[in-house]
């Protein structure tokens, strides 16, 4: 049986590479033949003047990490003989498949460009499909938009969510939902263990990834690194972030858990860091990026009683720095039960799709 999986998996972001490899490399275990459509929609360079400035500026940096990402999904999935560009392009020959799924981080949010791409809800796609681990991002969308959504996934066999509040837009929608994890969840940690790169750092140091410049993100900075003593690396795109002691502007995936990994402390506005910080039980805090992106970070540290790490202050960043006891024995076994309930799904949901196609 062929499964085709729609998601995102060429941008330089090493969420979408590990969500993109994690749910490749689960159903491939189960035994299927799945490989990702390989699509990368012109719209993910950006459009604005900076970005073209950017893309000058950082060339060989942006090249040469492009490669490093480029290389990790050509090793570590199977994709589609040919890429495709644009909706049309795939709506006039996508690959045959038994079974399509939509899965991945932000697909069906519409405050971003790919939640307006048709692609991501598999509305080129007549035959059997569902979704696993989508995410709308949050809940301030328009009836317009509201509508468009229904109209284009109340064709799924069955759908599953990332974030448990987007259940309610479902229902009332009057469609069915199941909230699971994230796929990066689906794979044991020791698998990216394997997969990481050392970084060899000799000094312990606070990880800063994907943070906008602000005053407060300079205290924050400042505290760890004079009060704290921790050494400053910072991967956080192409510009300056804040005062720091490194700036790493071409990790690839495995470097970047790498770094996590090997952390004191993880500072980050980023889902999958947080994620990644969770699974190696290490010591974050999250300053929080956008109105219309905050949901997906809400719902993970409601569920894993981490909410505290939210910080808007540096009393609450002194705060979670002293805390010990992070991981309970109790968090583990939330943690591997919302994991089994998620695998389930994703088992029963494949298996009955399959099934009413034979």
């Amino acid at each position: 049986m062929k499964i085709e999986i729609v998601t995102i998996h060429r941008l330089n972001n090493f969420g979408s590479a590990f969500q993109a490899m994690a749910l490749y490399e689960y159903i491939d275990k189960l035994g299927y033949d799945v490989e990702l459509l390989d699509y990368d929609p012109p719209y993910y360079k950006g459009r604005k003047l900076k970005n073209y400035i950017s893309r000058i500026v950082f060339y060989s940096t942006i090249k040469r990490r492009t490669q490093k990402f480029d290389r990790f999904i050509e090793e570590h999935t199977k994709l589609s003989t040919k890429r495709y560009h644009s909706y049309k392009e795939i709506n006039e020959a996508y690959p045959e498949a038994d079974l399509y799924i939509a899965g991945g981080d932000q697909l069906w949010n519409y405050h971003h460009i790919c939640g307006n791409d048709d692609v991501y809800k598999l509305w080129f796609y007549k035959g059997k499909k569902i979704s696993y681990g989508t995410s709308m991002g949050g809940d301030r969308f328009s009836k317009e938009q509201l509508c468009d959504l229904k109209e284009k996934v109340a064709g799924f066999e069955s759908i599953a969510l990332r974030e448990k509040q987007s259940l309610d837009i479902f229902k009332d929608l009057g469609l069915k939902a199941t909230w699971v994890v994230d796929p990066v969840m689906l794979l044991p940690v020791k698998r990216y263990e394997e997969l990481m790169k050392d970084p060899n750092e000799k000094s312990p140091y606070v990880f800063v990834y994907l943070v906008a410049h602000s005053e407060f993100l300079e205290k924050a900075v400042e505290y760890l690194s004079k009060t704290c003593g921790l050494k400053v690396i910072v991967y956080s795109g192409l510009g300056h972030k804040c005062k720091c002691d490194e700036q790493k502007r071409e990790l690839g995936p495995e470097e970047v858990i790498g770094y996590i990994k090997n952390a004191e402390f993880v500072l980050s506005s980023s889902f999958h860091a947080t994620v990644f910080s969770i699974l190696f039980k290490k010591k974050f805090s999250v300053i929080l990026p956008g109105e219309t992106t905050n949901q997906r970070l809400y719902d993970l540290l409601s569920w894993t009683g981490l909410e505290d790490t939210m910080i808007q202050n540096m009393e609450q960043l002194e705060e979670v720095y002293k805390r010990e006891n992070w991981y309970t024995e109790e968090l583990s076994k939330i943690i591997k039960g919302r994991i089994q309930s998620s695998e389930d799904y994703l088992k029963t949901a494949i298996e009955s799709a399959l099934r009413n196609e034979s």
